[in-house]
């Protein structure tokens, strides 16, 4: 009861009673609402996300250093069903380089190894829709955006294209976390350089996204002559 208590007390001991029942209720649901807001590394990378799922065409050139070699991979992929691949090993220890191409086709498949001639598939096309196989990422956005942490970088030019770096650390089962840069365009919210930490770096880089591609079918050899007729007189 608040009888008897002069009327200016009374006013402040019902303000306070207002503000302790109601007024700090605003306050609680803003913070909760910050809390689970996405923050900026994550708002991106779900509208990359988008991006990646509606992409048609692309280009990947990749640098993959270890301690007993050194791998590149150049692929050129047109949606759904054109897609050219060359992977080039450079051993350590002396030993010849390596290098494997394949280009799928519509229709067909070719593949050759090192100083060998083109071969197509007896079996015709391998894969299925290659912007469902390929595509950078897509397979890996649910885990990074689950466990991930992630910090807004600066501004840079790759291969001549403006993005923006977010690095994102990614807990491991065991071991040290996964550190990986993604830089995003800001126009159409796609990678230009995904650089994972390591001892080098391993780097990939994406052009040509969206835009025409051209993968020629392959010059094959000659078909063999046919043996000289034996003469029976």
């Amino acid at each position: 009861m608040l009888v008897g208590i002069p009327y200016l007390e009374r006013g402040k001991q019902v303000l306070k009673y207002i503000l302790v029942r109601f007024g700090y209720l605003p306050v609680i649901g803003l913070l909760l609402y910050l809390y689970l807001l996405p923050s900026a590394a994550e708002r991106q990378l779900k509208r990359t996300q988008v991006a990646l799922q509606k992409a048609t065409s692309w280009r990947m050139e990749s640098q993959s250093p270890s301690p007993d070699h050194d791998e590149s991979t150049l692929q050129e992929v047109v949606c759904p069903n054109t897609f050219r691949q060359v992977i080039h090993v450079d051993m350590h220890n002396g030993a010849p380089s390596t290098d494997w191409e394949t280009v799928e086709l519509p229709t067909a498949y070719y593949e050759r190894t090192t100083g060998k001639d083109w071969k197509r598939s007896e079996h015709g096309r391998r894969g299925g829709n290659n912007c469902l196989v390929h595509p950078p990422l897509l397979d890996s956005v649910h885990d990074i955006l689950m466990i991930g942490k992630s910090e807004k970088g600066d501004k840079r030019m790759v291969a001549g294209e403006s993005c923006r770096d977010w690095r994102w650390e990614i807990p491991a089962r065991f071991g040290p976390p996964q550190v990986m840069t993604l830089c995003i365009n800001g126009d159409d919210d796609l990678p230009r350089e995904i650089r994972i930490a390591g001892a080098p770096d391993s780097v990939t880089h994406y052009s040509k996204w969206n835009q025409p591609i051209t993968v020629l079918e392959p010059e094959m050899p000659p078909p063999p002559e046919p043996p000289p007729l034996r003469s029976y007189y």
